[in-house]
This record gives structure tokens, sequence and C-alpha cells, in this order.
């Protein structure tokens, strides 16, 4: 028998302008409605933005639902296509879900399973967790299971107890459900799973480092592209985690994109010898009496320097030359 370990509501535009501050008291999650049907603007959920940023503001661990309305593979992928250019700046990290109910939908197994394949299988290529919304019925009969089974699943079933003996991770339980200091019905439901959790570990287990090499600083942006908004920028020097990148933009692990033309590929420095570098020869490297930038300089190491580094973090590294100091960690190569 599952065990619900996290209680939420599913939300869209229907629900009108809501206090994410009175859901943060009654909820572990929320689902976002991001929009419905192919990718076009007039498609998008009226509310989708403000409801992720309130979630955002308040920490509120939120995923995003489409509702579909594909009866081809064409539109399952323009549908992908909308919920990836939605949360191209976000992490929802209760995941990504197909909405499969509408009566538009094939009535063929195999073509229905392949559109519901073909849309996770684009959403899991960039990097987010995907599952699928259905109701029991369908469950049970519209799918080729095999074609499904590498998926989450999401069941509706307006019911007081869940019936669906397949695996899945959500079960919404009503329609007609009530938040204390909210007006009107909302539809409730209990996850299986630890989904902020799981989805947090995903994230971090396939994202890499890179640290930035900008003189003046780098930009984030809100999307993939200097046409995007500019939402914070990155100091020269710092070390930042991206978990995905393509077209020259990196995904941000914390929000947002950066050029990948500014940044080289960081990796943990190992006990050893190593050269001191600098961007030009005549330049001195400052030695640290302690692993940080405010710490006082101690002195001048001459660029070429070999140097034997006997411990290491993202930004300093201990050096033994006459006493012990640290230096920039950017600044060593292996020897």
């Amino acid at each position: 028998m599952n065990k619900a370990i996290l209680k939420g509501a599913d939300i869209s535009e229907f629900n009108g302008a809501l206090d994410f501050e009175v859901i943060k008291e009654n909820l572990d999650f929320v689902i976002l409605r991001c929009g419905f049907g192919s990718d076009y603007l007039n498609q998008d959920d009226e509310y989708f933005e403000r409801n992720a940023k309130e979630c955002e503001k308040l920490g509120i661990p939120y995923g995003v639902y489409l509702y579909s309305y594909a009866d081809t593979k064409a539109k399952a992928l323009s549908e992908a296509k909308h919920v990836l250019r939605l949360i191209k700046d976000k992490t929802p990290l209760c995941g990504v879900w197909y909405d499969v109910e509408d009566k538009i939908m094939p009535t063929d197994k195999n073509l229905l399973s392949d559109i519901c394949a073909l849309f996770c299988e684009e959403i899991e290529k960039n990097g987010h967790y995907v599952g699928i919304y259905a109701n029991l019925s369908w469950f049970n009969t519209r799918f080729v299971k095999e074609k499904i089974a590498p998926y989450d699943k999401w069941l509706a079933q307006w019911n007081e107890k869940d019936e669906m003996e397949e695996a899945h991770g959500m079960w919404q339980y009503t329609s007609k459900g009530k938040i204390n200091g909210l007006n009107g019905d909302f539809d409730l439901n209990v996850a299986y799973k630890n989904y902020p959790e799981i989805i947090k570990n995903m994230y971090e287990k396939q994202s890499f480092r890179v640290r930035i090499k900008a003189k003046g600083g780098l930009n984030i942006r809100k999307g993939p592209g200097t046409e995007y908004n500019i939402t914070g920028a990155l100091s020269d020097g710092s070390v930042v985690k991206v978990i995905s990148a393509s077209n020259g933009w990196g995904k941000l692990l914390t929000g947002g994109y950066i050029s990948m033309n500014y940044t080289e590929k960081y990796e943990d420095l190992s006990p050893g010898e190593y050269i001191l570098t600098a961007e030009n020869e005549s330049e001195f490297i400052e030695g640290k009496e302690k692993g940080d930038n405010k710490s006082e300089t101690i002195l001048k190491i001459k660029e070429g320097k070999k140097v034997n580094v006997t411990a290491a973090d993202e930004y300093y590294a201990k050096i033994s030359i006459s006493e012990e100091v640290f230096v920039p960690t950017q600044n060593l190569k292996k020897a």
C-alpha cells in the first residue's frame, strides 16, 4: 500500500490570483499548469509566470503540467517545446507532467503511447524529470503499458481509495478540495515520493561545474540568448553549476542562463606539482595568509614558478614555498 508523504494541489488560471503565503501554510508542494496544447503564446496559462514567481519567492516546491491536445507525434513535439519554453529559466522540483485526458486524443493505444513517450523523451533530453497524468480507466485501458513504463505516473481518481495497481508517484484524489483561508474548490493530491529531494539530487548529479572567465563579470539571462533580459551577474573566477548546455548557452542549477563562451570546465585540484599562471609574464600572484579573498597578502609569487599544492577548494589552493600560503586555483596548471 502506498504511503502519502507530501500533500499538494494542482493550480491553474481558473483558480485566479491566489495568496501563496496561505498555500505555504497548508501544502507541501503545488503543480502549476503552464499551458495547454501546442507552442503558441496564447496557449500559455495566464497565471503561470505569477504563480511560479510566488513559489520561488516563498520557497514552495513546484512542478508543472501541460494539458495535451496532441493527436499526432508532431503535436506532441510542439507541446514539449511549449513546456520547455516556459520553464527555460526555472527548476521544477516536482517534475514536468503530461496531462492526457482530452477526448481529441487518439483511441489507438500504440499512437497514444507513442505520443506520450515522445513528449517525455523530449523533456528528459533537456534534463527534467517527467511523468504522465491520466485517470484510472485510461491507465488501465488506453496505453501500451510497456511503452510508457519508463515514466512516472500521476493518477486522477476522485475517490476515498487509490485503486491503481500499477506503480505511480502521485494521486489526485478530489477536484472539490478545500484549502483553509482560500475560497473555491481545488484539485488536491498526495505524493508517495519526496519529489523535491529526488529531483534536486537528479539535477545535482547531472550538473557540472564551470569557472567564469570574464574580467568584467558575466551576465545571467532569463533565456539562452542575448535577446533575453539580464537577471543577474557572476564575477570573474566564480564557480557555478550548469545542469545542461546547448548552442553555446548553459542553464544554471540555480536558474537562468550564461554564455559558455566565457567559461572553462572546473575540476578539483588534487595534491601535486603545479605551475603558477597569470594573464601576462610580468604579473605576480598574491599569496594569502588564508584561503579567502579578504585575507591579508603575505607575499607575491612570480608567474611560471613551480609549486606544490597540498590542499584546494574551488577558489584557493594551499601551497608550500618558504611558508604555507594560499593562491587562487584559477592561477594554477598541472606541471
